[in-house]
Formats: C-alpha cells, sequence, structure tokens
C-alpha cells in the first residue's frame, strides 16, 4: 500500500498527465494520430506489419520485396493489429499507438514491482518505488519512446520482466539454480531477443554474473555455474533460433539487413560523442539537453562528471544489498556497459542512439529516485512535507511543459513534406525512391527504398557503390527525399537520367523526375529474383 498523501497524488498525477500526453493526439485522427509519435523507422516496421496482415508476408516495395529489416515479435504483433482492421493505414496506426499505452503502464508497473523487490528492507520503499514508476511513466522521454510505433517500449518492458523473475526466483549465491528454472530464465531472455536483437547482450551479461559467482567463494561449485550459465544460454538460443535459421537461410546472414546496414562504413568510436548527454538525460528522469548542445565541449563535461558521480553514489547506496539484489545489479552493471560500448563504439546511426539506450531507463530512473532520497535523508530531512512537493511539482511541471511543446511541434516526424508531395503529384500507380522509405514507403506502397535497411537488393547495390545505378535499372519515376538528394542531380551518370524539379531547402526536400519512359517493371523484378551475396 502506497502511503503518503503527496505520494498518491502524485502517481495519479503521473499517470493522468503521461496517458493523456499518450492518448490525445489520437483523437486527431487523419492528422496528430499520424504524425506526432509515428517514427520513421516506426512507419518501416509499420509496412512490414500490414503487408503480412493483407498477405504479403515479410515483405516491402508494394509486397515485391521480402525482408528481414525488422525486429520480429512486435511486427508479428502490429500485423496481428493491421488485421483486425483489414488492413487500414490509420486504423492500424492508432491501434499500435494504444497497444503501447498498455506497455507503457505495464512497464510503469512492473518497474513498482522490482523496486518494492530491491527495497525489500526499506521502511519507504513502497513510496520510493511508486515515485520512481510514476516518474518513469510521466516523463516525455517515455511518451516519445513507447509510442514511436517500434519496438522501442517492449524492448524495455523484457529485461524488467527478466529482472522480476530474476529477484523472484534467484536462490541466491550461495545455492544453485534449478534446471528448470534456468530454462525459465532462458526462455525469457530468448523471448526479449524476439522483441529486439540486441537483448543478446542481456542474456551474456546473465550466464557472465552466473559464472562469476562460482570464482566468489559461495558454496556453490564453478562447474555447476558454468552448466546453469550453459543451460539459460541453450534455451535463450533455443527460442530465437527459428528467427536466425530464416535470416541465414532466406537473407545469407544471421544479422537482419537492417543491422548490416546500419553498420555498414562506421568508424570505431563514432557515437561515444552522444552518450553523455543521452545517460544524463536518463539520469535526470525529465531534463533534456537540446539537440544543438548535445556534443558542445561543455556539456560533454557536465554530463559525464554527471555520470560518474552518480555511478559512485550507486556502488556506494547498493553495496549493502541483499545477495540476490547484488546479483542483479551485478547483470544490470555488465548489460548496461555492454550496451554503451555497442552503440557508442562499433554501431552506425547516432542520432537513434537514445531509441536503443532508452532500455536501460527505467532502472536509470529508480536508482535516480533512490539515490535523491538517499541525499535528502543524509541532509537530515529538512521540512519533509515542503521538500517533497517541490520535488513532485518539479517533475509534474518539467513533464507538462515538454508534453505542450511536442504537441505544439509534433505535426510532422520530419518526413511528411515529401509524403504530401507525393500525394499531389505522383500517381499511385507510379514507383517512387528514396534513401528514407519509411513513412513515404508506407503512405505510397510503389516506393523503393535505397539505403538497404529493408531491401536486400539495395543493400548490395549500396555496398558494391552503385546505387545509381540500382535507380536507374529500376521502374523508378521520381527520386523523393530529404533536400540533400538534391545533390544527386549533379552526377553525371544520374543526371542524363533524372533531372531535379524540387530543390526546397526551407521545406527540406528535393524531387528528380525521370527523363523520358522508366524500365519494364517485368524485368526489374526477373533481375531481382537472382541470388543475393550479403
Amino acid at each position: 500500500m502506497i502511503q503518503g498523501v503527496l505520494t498518491r497524488a502524485f502517481v495519479w498525477l503521473s499517470v493522468i498527465i503521461g496517458t493523456t500526453a499518450r492518448a490525445v493526439p489520437l483523437f486527431d485522427v487523419g492528422g496528430r494520430a499520424l504524425r506526432q509519435f509515428a517514427s520513421e523507422d516506426g512507419y518501416l516496421m509499420l509496412t512490414i506489419a500490414r503487408n503480412l496482415a493483407i498477405g504479403n508476408g515479410l515483405s516491402t516495395e508494394d509486397g515485391a520485396t521480402p525482408t528481414n529489416g525488422t525486429q520480429p515479435l512486435m511486427t508479428f504483433v502490429y500485423a496481428g493489429l493491421f488485421w483486425l482492421v483489414d488492413g487500414d493505414k490509420t486504423w492500424g496506426v492508432i491501434l499500435v499507438q494504444v497497444l503501447g499505452i498498455v506497455i507503457g503502464l505495464l512497464s510503469a508497473f512492473l518497474l513498482y514491482q522490482i523496486g518494492k523487490r530491491l527495497l525489500a528492507h526499506h521502511d519507504r520503499g513502497d513510496a520510493i518505488a511508486a515515485v520512481a514508476a510514476a516518474a518513469w511513466y510521466v516523463a516525455p522521454l517515455s511518451a516519445r519512446y513507447t509510442q514511436n510505433c517500434l519496438e522501442t517500449g517492449a524492448a524495455a518492458l523484457l529485461p524488467m520482466i527478466v529482472g522480476l523473475y530474476f529477484l523472484e526466483r534467484s536462490p541466491g549465491p550461495d545455492h544453485s539454480w534449478s534446471l528448470g528454472r534456468c530454462a525459465a530464465l532462458g526462455s525469457l531472455l530468448g523471448v526479449a531477443f524476439w522483441v529486439r536483437n540486441d537483448a543478446v547482450l542481456l542474456s551474456g551479461a546473465v550466464c557472465l554474473i552466473l559464472v562469476a559467482t562460482g570464482f566468489s567463494g559461495a558454496s556453490v561449485s564453478l562447474r555447476r555455474r558454468f552448466s546453469e550459465a550453459v543451460c539459460v544460454g541453450a534455451t535463450a538460443l533455443v527460442v530465437a533460433s527459428p528467427w536466425l535459421v530464416f535470416n541465414q537461410t532466406a537473407f545469407g546472414s544471421l544479422i537482419p539487413i537492417s543491422g548490416i546496414s546500419q553498420g555498414t562504413d562506421v568508424p570505431l568510436g563514432k557515437n561515444l560523442v552522444f552518450l553523455g548527454s543521452i545517460l544524463a538525460e536518463q539520469i535526470s528522469i525529465v531534463l533534456l539537453i537540446p539537440q544543438r548542445f548535445e556534443t558542445h565541449p561543455l556539456t560533454l563535461v557536465v554530463t559525464w562528471t554527471t555520470i560518474v558521480i552518480w555511478s559512485a553514489a550507486g556502488y556506494w547506496i547498493f553495496r549493502s544489498a541483499g545477495r540476490v539484489q547484488r546479483q542483479w545489479l551485478a547483470v544490470l552493471a555488465v548489460w548496461g556497459g555492454l550496451l554503451v560500448a555497442f552503440y557508442g563504439l562499433i554501431y552506425g546511426a547516432g542520432w537513434f542512439i537514445g531509441r536503443y539506450l532508452f532500455v536501460l531507463s527505467p532502472w536509470m530512473t529508480l536508482f535516480s529516485v533512490i539515490m535523491a532520497q538517499r541525499v535528502w535523508v543524509a541532509l537530515g530531512s529538512p521540512k519533509p512535507r515542503a521538500a517533497e512537493a517541490a520535488g513532485f511539482a518539479f517533475i509534474l511541471l518539467i513533464s507538462l511543459g515538454l508534453d505542450a511543446r511536442a504537441h505544439m511541434q509534433g505535426m510532422n516526424n520530419g518526413h511528411f513534406q515529401a509524403v504530401e508531395w507525393i500525394e499531389e503529384h505522383v500517381p499511385e500507380d507510379a514507383w517512387v525512391a528514396a534513401i528514407q522509405t519509411g513513412t513515404v514507403g508506407f503512405f505510397h506502397d510503389r516506393t523503393y527504398n535505397l539505403d538497404g535497411k529493408v531491401s536486400p537488393s539495395a543493400l548490395q547495390a549500396r555496398i558494391e557503390g552503385r546505387t545509381f545505378e540500382y535507380v536507374v535499372e529500376r521502374p523508378v519515376e521520381y527520386l523523393v527525399d530529404w533536400v540533400g538528394i538534391a545533390a544527386w542531380a549533379e552526377d553525371d551518370y544520374l543526371s542524363q537520367h533524372f533531372e531535379l524539379v524540387v530543390d526546397d531547402v526551407d521545406g527540406n526536400l528535393a524531387v528528380l523526375r525521370r527523363i523520358g519512359p522508366p524500365p519494364s517493371p517485368e524485368v526489374e523484378h526477373e533481375q531481382d529474383a537472382q541470388p543475393l551475396d550479403l
């Protein structure tokens, strides 16, 4: 039972504000519902899900091109929602976002349950856990990422399910896990992999900590711990294997083509510069750093200083936690380190790092609230009701302000200018192409993808450096994308086949139109039928 009038009021206000921020856009069925939260990559996943729902399988480009450039579990779930509305695009997007609200609420509830278990011996553990869960749910960052029509919300949810199972079922460092519990834990990790492939890092962290306890002087032998880790990892692999087999047999690689595309031509450590701001935002719970300041040297100094202090405080606070709790905290530390290293060092698309690391935000929010409470106690708990009210008001007011700003600015995910131009100037049966085809490809079925995130043949062409030839060989009549694509008109080869007709810097839109008739679609499909060499 959550005690304290202020705490209960904060929890309920957070639920109301957080849910309202997520739900209000959905009442503008034809406009804001499609534009405010659904992201460019979200529309890529929705396109594949809708194609699956209407009988085209996992595909893109008007159902003509098979793809595995997606995260499978939520694609299948979203396909079920599109099936319920007979493939209707607008209502499918709305149902996906309604599910996002459910996932957000469930995540907050699980965070509350986890907090109670981590603070089981604290006299205010229940209230602290409730405040953390409510603060995470109301935070605008959570609304953005649980409603983006991707797997992001579910990717944050599954580690909490794994964590709750671990905290409930772990026998502790001095006792062995039964093979049944190991298999159950591995199954959850396998499901997490289906939600997003980087859950393999969570599986690795769990197995590593299990083995590490065999070296810690506990009464369970290293051989037994190694067997437990093998059971957990093998079960996770068995659950994940259908997707891996599909990837390898149909596309020639265990890694989906979207992952290959994102990792192509990436310098080592390219994204390290973004990490400080992203992690500091999660530590703060509700504060957001303007994009133009994220990589400023002063920002890097302040954010990394904050991260170091926060990490040291966390270690100091939790060093006296129970042995099971410390085991799980060690898993979190290793998992977080692996995630940060992977996305900071060897992955591309730095502008997506906030989304990928969002999975850490529930845990970081929980720890930030715990630390704030410990600092307050260390200061002698001055003016308890006033301090509590001030903290709650700060979180709620900042959240309201950022929600209002998002509502005022949320009528375009950055790509609807291309959608609107196509709807006004391009017949439905004409083919267009773009580097970024999430939003465009959802609303105009006949859209070729050029960056290779969902098209294997486009990825192969990109890797081989023949994207322009790829475009010319296909029945593309228009290239429509951000204004940077206007530079393509300066290429000697492409300019023989396409002319620049729109170069709108202010509107961030460029359009190239085919000169003369396009090649036959039958020829193009015959070319695509050849085996790919990725």
